[in-house]
Formats: C-alpha cells, sequence, structure tokens
C-alpha cells in the first residue's frame, strides 16, 4: 500500500532481516512489520527517485490486480515458468527471483495447504504427535525415509542427498512449510535447505540449553545417534551448553524403534546398559533422537526421578510463531493427515500404520 511517502514491501520470509537492513541502508525509515501473506516492512521513503519508482509499480500493478509479485524491472513474471525444486516457489509465488516486492495491498488470506513433515523413519513420528495436539487445525504431510534408516550410521553427504529427496517429495504434495524431524538430517540438510526454498524451513536441534539450565553443575546425559553427536550443528551446541554433559550415542535403540519396539525388555536393557554408568549423579537426560520420545517411559524407569528433555514442543511453539508470522494459518476447523514411507517393505508399511494410530 503506498500513500504519501509511505510503502509496504514484500519480502521473502527467510530474508526479512536483510532486506530491511538493505533498505535502512538505502535511507529509509523502518516502521513496523505487519502480519501479511508474507513478512512486510513499512518504510518512510525519503528519497524522491525511490518514490517515483515505488509508484510506477503501484500504477503498473492497478492493471494486474491478481499479480501477487512485482519485479524491480516491473516486468511480469512467465506464467509458464517452470517450478524447480531449487528455486521452491509454491502456487502463490508464480517464478523464482526477487527478494523485494511491492504490493498496493495486503491480504490476510488463510492458507489450508498441508505441513510437511519429514524423518528418517519413525521417530518422526512423535514429533507430529505433539504438532498434531498443539496444532490441532492444520493438516499434515508425514514421509519417513525408513528405505534409509537409520541415518545416524550414513555419512553427512549421504545424509543431506536422502533428506533432499524426501522434501522433494514433499514439495509436490504443495507444502506451505517444512519441518524436519529429525536431529540428524536437521544438522546435515537444514542449512542448504533454508538457502534453496522459499518456504519456511523448520529443524530440531537436541534441548541441551534447557536441559543444562535445569540440571546447574549435576551431569546431563545426551543420547543421540553418532551422526547427531559428530556433525557441526550439535559441536557448537556443546560448546556453547555442553558444560557437565556426556554425549551417549545409541544407534541401537532407533533400530529397535524402526523395528516397532518401544517399550519390550530389549529396549528396557539397552537402555540400563546406556545410563547404568551415570545414574546415581544424572539429573537430566536429553532425547536426542525423535526417535527416542517413543522410549520415555522406558528412560524414566531406567533413570526415576531424573528430569528428561526433549525438542518436539519447542518445535511446536516455533511453527506456530512461523506460521502465525507468515500468514500462513488455516481456515480449516479440524486437520487431516496422511503417512508416507520410502520403503516398499510390507513389514513397515504395517508398522507404519501402526504408528500412525498413536498419532
Amino acid at each position: 500500500e503506498y500513500g504519501g511517502d509511505t510503502a509496504v514491501i514484500y519480502t521473502d520470509p527467510n530474508e526479512f532481516s536483510q532486506v530491511r537492513e538493505n533498505l535502512e541502508n538505502a535511507g529509509m525509515k523502518f516502521l513496523s512489520a505487519e502480519r501479511a501473506m508474507v513478512p512486510t516492512t513499512t518504510t518512510e521513503i525519503t528519497d524522491p527517485e525511490m518514490a517515483a519508482k515505488v509508484q510506477k509499480l503501484l500504477d503498473w500493478l492497478d492493471d494486474y490486480d491478481d499479480t501477487q509479485e512485482v519485479y524491480h524491472d516491473a516486468e511480469l513474471p512467465e506464467e509458464e515458468e517452470e517450478e524447480s525444486f531449487a528455486s521452491g516457489r509454491n502456487r502463490r509465488r508464480r517464478a523464482a527471483g526477487t527478494a523485494l516486492c511491492f504490493s498496493r495491498r495486503c491480504s490476510l488470506m488463510a492458507d489450508n495447504r498441508p505441513i510437511g513433515v519429514m524423518d528418517s523413519g519413525f521417530g518422526g513420528m512423535s514429533t507430529l504427535k505433539t504438532l498434531r495436539e498443539i496444532l490441532p487445525r492444520e493438516s499434515f504431510v508425514f514421509w519417513g525415509d525408513n528405505a534409509h534408516a537409520p541415518y545416524g550410521v550414513h555419512t553427512a553427504r549421504e545424509i543431506q542427498d536422502y533428506t533432499m529427496e524426501v522434501v522433494r517429495r514433499l514439495l509436490e504434495k504443495d507444502v506451505k512449510a517444512i519441518v524436519i524431524a529429525c536431529n540428524t538430517a536437521t544438522s546435515a540438510a537444514a542449512a542448504t535447505l533454508r538457502e534453496q526454498l522459499s518456504l519456511p524451513v523448520l529443524g530440531l536441534e537436541p534441548a541441551l540449553k534447557p536441559a543444562v539450565e535445569y540440571a546447574g553443575d549435576a551431569l546431563v546425559a545426551v543420547l543421540a545417534t553418532p551422526a547427531t553427536l559428530k556433525l557441526e550443528k550439535y559441536q557448537q551446541l556443546s560448546l556453547k551448553y555442553g558444560r557437565n554433559t556426556v554425549n551417549v550415542p545409541c544407534p541401537e535403540l532407533v533400530e529397535l524403534v524402526e523395528a516397532g519396539q518401544t517399550d519390550t525388555p530389549q529396549v528396557c536393557a539397552c537402555i540400563e546398559e546406556k545410563l547404568s554408568a551415570y545414574r546415581e549423579r544424572l539429573k537430566a537426560v536429553v532425547l536426542g533422537c525423535t526417535h527416542f520420545v517413543w522410549l520415555r517411559d522406558a528412560v524414566q524407569r531406567a533413570v526415576p526421578g531424573v528430569r528428561i528433555f526433549d525438542g518436539n514442543q519447542g518445535l511446536a511453539l516455533h511453527l506456530i510463531d512461523v506460521l502465525q508470522t507468515n500468514c500462513l494459518e488455516t481456515a480449516a476447523e479440524h486437520g487431516v493427515c496422511e503417512y508416507h514411507t520410502t520403503s516398499q517393505d510390507p513389514e513397515i508399511l504395517r508398522r507404519l500404520e501402526d504408528f500412525a494410530r498413536r498419532v
């Protein structure tokens, strides 16, 4: 909207901070951020040439009322331009291109498209369970990469490639946001996906900070996959918050959950083996893999009185904020959920149905 010397500027959600900085460096004054189809920043235009350019674009828009995007050179985007995975543009954004748009109106439309959730296997369904509890009106598409599970024993490049392929499938479902419900995949691929996609990409990391703050000088055990513990993202997190922590790699537990075991004697024996040496000093346990959230009760029995942390609820609250900020909230009364897997194994398909009943 343009009136006098004020304009609403539409930006890509992932580039909002940089766009604001660029505008301020160009002499524009930041006034406020408001909810719209995408994050907006209202600026006061002090340069007459810039104001004239904005007005020209707005006049041009009068002839294209249904246009949601305007480019700096005021050229109409190609209507039939082929969408690509690299650009990640959805149906509202018909062509790859600018991070800065001008529009003559602010639309507060609801977005009933689903949210995409992916994981290496069944672990991410624990995250999906939390998301559905906190966001019951939203719809979801879950995709488990059971054909390559567990991710934690693969190289960083392999994990990135597997994650990108599953995200590609989710994009084909026209999702409005991506949730990487896997600590290992987040560490390996989230940064790259955020660079390539225009839609929001959320990831998980072990809930180390709240666990350490709770435990104080007492010991915190971090249960995670070997890959999560080795990758740079966790290493940086550990350097910042990892005092009095012990890293406990647990690839066996991932395999047990993938086999459909969440509270069996074998699961309990494995947890006992992993934690028995630290039991007397422990005050907190971090479940650094979404698979392990399905094992919470078994872990609690192994270390009674110890507080258990996972990242699912924090991720859900972050997702609420992202949906509100980007005006992506649904208008539906009740959400629905689709479940998919990359595996063709009949037993995997049966377990997928079993876990889906628990979500």
